[in-house]
């Protein structure tokens, strides 16, 4: 529907965004990925949901939501880019335009209070041993990039405002909580104009108005989504080194403890006194541990040659979907974790 009320739009040159409302009932969308080959393939399943975003705030949320989303390892949070910059550009200005525009940019971008809702996701991650990924994802934002045919390039202001606005540093505080941006051309062959205040029922609101792109065709044009797939990609990748990881330590661990018994009981058999090594001449029930251990010392090191080579892999994969990103830098923000 939204696709067929865009085409029905884009036949003018300029255009206020089309009313599509709201999905009724939550979607799941599957994905399964094959990582490597032969004996090694993996093979790794993105699950995605989509739901009303009037759920966040609503019983039904706590009822059918929250206990899914407290399990997911990754959180989109799609933001309106043009209100967002509206209340950038707006925000601090004193006359009464500019802070009638504020307000009504903060109360469309805060219709639904996601900001508590985040926060309970990243305290309930803290039963979990997988690394998690909260994504802010502005969209609609053709106008300030200049990467896609855009003329404009107003990313460091975009990138500022979704810090500000929804207190980024301070939800970098978890070490486990990789906090990232990343932003998103929708439809590619249009861009945001300007923003207007209508009126309805007594009530005002803002309206964007989009102007169409005519040099591009009509053809839709996206351009930023990518790197959501690679992110959710990397958390998949970090879980599963973090549990070659934990399997190395405990393979260590009992290579360790097997080479001390060993020596242990070589060290016992050396220092046997005359009589006990006479006895040990006819039966010796200590001697044949020996061969045992050694054998059980060997299989450790070839497990943990193995889970090292194969961690080493995963590794790579990691530093190269990193790279990815390094396509559309400016469409992309890791926030630091802060102490």
């Amino acid at each position: 529907e939204a696709i067929a009320n865009f085409k029905t739009c884009i036949a003018a040159d300029n255009f206020a965004t089309p009313d599509v409302g709201g999905d009724v009932d939550s979607t799941d969308y599957l994905f399964e990925i094959t990582i490597g080959t032969g004996p090694d393939m993996r093979t790794a399943i993105i699950a995605f949901k989509d739901y009303p975003g009037g759920y966040v705030d609503s019983h039904d949320f706590d009822r059918e939501m929250a206990d899914f989303i407290h399990q997911c390892s990754v959180i989109l949070v799609p933001i309106a880019s043009d209100y967002l910059m509206t209340w950038k550009t707006n925000q601090g200005k004193q006359d009464s335009f500019s802070m009638e525009r504020t307000k009504l940019a903060d109360k469309a971008l805060n219709g639904v209070n996601v900001l508590p809702r985040i926060k309970e996701w990243i305290a309930a991650r803290k039963e979990y041993d997988s690394k998690s990924f909260l994504i802010f994802v502005p969209v609609k934002c053709e106008a300030y990039f200049n990467d896609n045919e855009g003329l404009r390039d107003e990313h460091k202001t975009l990138m500022d405002a979704v810090k500000e606005y929804y207190h980024l540093e301070e939800l970098a505080g978890n070490p486990e909580i990789r906090v990232e941006i990343s932003a998103v051309d929708t439809y590619g062959i249009v861009e945001h104009q300007n923003m207007k205040i209508v009126e309805e029922n007594s009530k005002r609101r803002l309206q964007s108005i989009f102007r169409r792109r005519t040099k591009m065709g009509s053809d839709i044009k996206p351009l930023g989504a990518f790197n959501i797939l690679v992110s959710a990609l990397y958390s998949q990748l970090s879980t599963y080194s973090n549990d070659l990881s934990a399997q190395k330590d405990e393979v260590a661990d009992d290579l360790q403890d097997i080479t001390i018994r060993r020596n242990a009981l070589k060290e016992k058999i050396r220092n046997r006194k005359w009589y006990q090594k006479f006895i040990a001449a006819f039966y010796d029930p200590e001697s044949p541990q020996i061969p045992f251990l050694e054998n059980e010392i060997d299989k450790d090191k070839v497990a943990l040659k193995l889970l090292s080579d194969k961690n080493e892999e995963v590794l790579e994969k990691i530093k190269k979907l990193k790279g990815l990103k390094l396509n559309l830098p400016d469409r992309y923000c890791l926030i630091p974790y802060k102490e």
